[in-house]
């Protein structure tokens, strides 16, 4: 490593062992300068924890959490995208070299180009679906998530939490130092994985005598990043407990999650996700504005290369979004069924839509392949009283009042507190909408 190093404002000058930030030198510990020389010769690459732990402190044996603490007063003074912390991994040097006798390590461009890629380390995907109807509620929850560090997006199974929360991921992937981390919990069956599977997810080894959660945080702790908790409805007391353990320990991490249903955390805020806009008018201007119809076209013409939105179908497709609700599941079931059943067939077909509603894709859980699945689902996590109130509401074609709720409930034997109690819960899990 040559003499002088800069790397924008910071100037790095080795055999004086000094470091000035704006042409002024700044106070840094001899550990910390240490670590910052180590982490400097290797820039090329991740430095894992043991060999930082064997070159900063030479046969002394002390505790990883010393590495925290000198990397926290190195980006103190540098600044936080100075060390990138690759959980599970290590650390590395981030800061893009500006010349003098700063060469760059043996690996040349390969190496600047795997310092860009990993500063911002994420496991989202390198592209994002197009969402339809969704540009306002990205903006608020994008607003939100700036000013909590646990947020919900809460709503009804196949309402679209997923997508707008890897929308919202996305955008922000390169906000946040130790990146952004995607984590799906809809294949854990158990309240006892979730824990484990964002350790897997994040690289960080669990030890039988410290309870997981708390390994977890404590390895969040100095860390700045966004934690996705994709389908958590199922595994509520669990992610809860995990939210709370971060939330009061690791103030540099933000956790944003789907759910049917809130956490119920202290800190948690909730954004409620409604049905996609519906046309507002019969003209082929207001209904191709509508965020329901632009779903289904989009979808519609994936399936069917031909299918236009005109001036003599738009009637058509807006009785389909508006029956549908503008659910986005529902219309992209719908929408499938286009290629067999015509605009008008499937139009004419909604009365028996638990039928006709079940082209998922294959590649997905089996509660996302047909409406009927993600229906039974939703129902199989009421508890019996909470599905015996749902059933008693079915009588309902649309909507109705807290009177009307309460007067059918005690025919089915509720009494008008209880049945309010359960219409409450109901509510809160997305399987009846209170406007």
């Amino acid at each position: 490593m040559g003499n002088i190093l800069r790397f924008g404002k910071v100037e790095i000058r080795r055999q004086e062992r000094l470091v000035l930030v704006d042409h002024e030198p700044v106070k840094i510990g001899g550990r910390a300068l240490e670590l910052l020389f180590v982490l400097l010769d290797h820039r090329d690459r991740v430095v894992s924890k043991n060999e930082l732990l064997d070159l900063v402190w030479p046969g002394v044996v002390v505790e990883e959490n010393n590495i925290q603490v000198q990397t926290s007063a190195i980006r103190k003074l540098l600044g936080p995208d100075a060390i990138s912390t690759i959980p599970g991994r290590g650390y590395k040097f981030t800061l893009a070299s500006t010349g003098d006798d700063a060469s760059e390590p043996a690996s040349g461009s390969s190496a600047a180009k795997d310092r860009q890629t990993t500063a911002h380390i994420t496991n989202l995907p390198a592209s994002v679906p197009v969402i339809y109807g969704r540009r306002s509620d990205e903006a608020h929850v994008a607003a939100l998530l700036q000013q909590h560090r646990i947020l919900s997006i809460v709503g009804a199974g196949g309402i679209g939490k997923t997508c707008l929360a890897l929308a919202v991921a996305t955008r922000w992937r390169h906000d946040y130092p130790d990146g952004v981390w995607w984590i799906d919990l809809s294949k854990l069956a158990q309240v006892e994985l979730v824990v484990g599977e964002v350790a897997r997810v994040l690289g960080i080894a669990l030890t039988p005598s410290r309870p997981a959660v708390e390994v977890v945080a404590d390895a969040l702790r100095p860390l700045s990043l966004l934690l996705v908790l994709d389908n958590c409805e199922h595994l509520l007391s669990a992610v809860a407990t995990l939210a709370e353990a971060v939330s009061s320990t690791a103030p540099g991490v933000a956790l944003l999650s789907t759910s049917q249903e809130p956490l119920r955390t202290s800190t948690e805020h909730i954004y409620r996700l409604d049905v996609l806009g519906l046309p507002t008018g019969p003209t082929l201007a207001a209904v191709s504005a509508s965020g329901a119809v632009q779903l289904f076209v989009a979808r519609a013409k994936a399936a069917e290369r031909h299918f236009e939105l005109t001036e003599s179908n738009a009637e058509s497709v807006a009785e389909i979004c508006t029956r549908l609700d503008g659910m986005p599941f529902a219309l992209e079931l719908a929408a499938a069924r286009i290629p067999l059943l015509g605009l008008e067939g499937l139009r004419s077909r909604l009365d028996e839509r638990f039928e006709v509603l079940t082209g998922g894709s294959r590649f997905v859980l089996r509660r996302h392949q047909t409406l009927r699945a993600a229906l039974d689902f939703s129902y199989g996590l009421l508890t019996e009283q909470e599905q015996a109130v749902f059933r008693a509401l079915s009588v309902f074609a649309g909507s109705f009042s807290v009177e009307n709720a309460q007067e059918v409930a005690f025919e089915d034997g509720f009494e008008s507190w209880t049945s309010l109690d359960c219409l409450g819960t109901l509510v809160d899990k997305s399987m009846v909408i209170a406007e």
